[in-house]
């Protein structure tokens, strides 16, 4: 009788541990799938918002004659273009808001970044952590000078874009980040 107790309890003992074997398991498979959705959401959103920078600030000075640069700091970047190809300019401009502009977030990292066309509303391109312009003269040496002297040396300027999930998973947000050094071919 107490080997049979004995088989009882210790295949207890074993179904319990299988049990909290597989919990275990099907916790950690969950949690890896919400970090790699998570981290294709990240990604797939820098992605996209790289993308439609990218393809703004090529068309820097677009049919401008003259300054073609209004504005070149760490975290504002204001231009001239002809948007429509109709001989008008049109002032772009992308900067970065802070953090009491997007409570509506889990992240209180987060931050909108702004685009304004002309003197309109601005429209938020997306929520970041950071962005940070950065301008370099044609032999690719950087300008600090936000002076209008400075401004007309730009040839060249680099976007960084630092996304961040907006929630946290295993106690971090998942981060992307975007660099890319852009060449506006009406600024040569």
């Amino acid at each position: 009788m107490s080997s049979t107790w004995l088989d009882i309890v210790g295949s207890t003992i074993m179904g319990t541990l299988a049990i909290f074997l597989i919990l275990k398991m099907n916790y950690q498979i969950s949690t890896n799938s919400n970090e790699l959705t998570t981290n294709g959401m990240v990604l797939g959103n820098l992605s996209t918002l790289g993308s439609v920078m990218e393809n703004d600030l090529y068309k820097v000075g677009y049919r401008i004659s003259g300054d073609k640069i209004n504005q070149s700091t760490l975290n504002k970047f204001s231009y001239l273009t002809d948007l429509n190809n109709d001989g008008t300019a049109h002032t772009i401009s992308y900067y970065l808001g802070d953090t009491s502009q997007a409570k509506f977030t889990a992240n209180p990292n987060d931050k909108p970044l702004y685009k304004v066309t002309d003197n309109g509303t601005p429209q938020t391109m997306g929520l970041l952590r950071d962005c940070q312009f950065t301008y370099y003269d044609s032999s690719g040496t950087q300008i600090s000078d936000t002076s209008i002297t400075g401004r007309r040396k730009v040839k060249i300027l680099k976007v960084y874009l630092r996304y961040e999930s907006g929630y946290l998973i295993n106690n971090y947000y998942q981060t992307a980040e975007y660099s890319r050094k852009i060449r506006p071919v009406n600024l040569k």
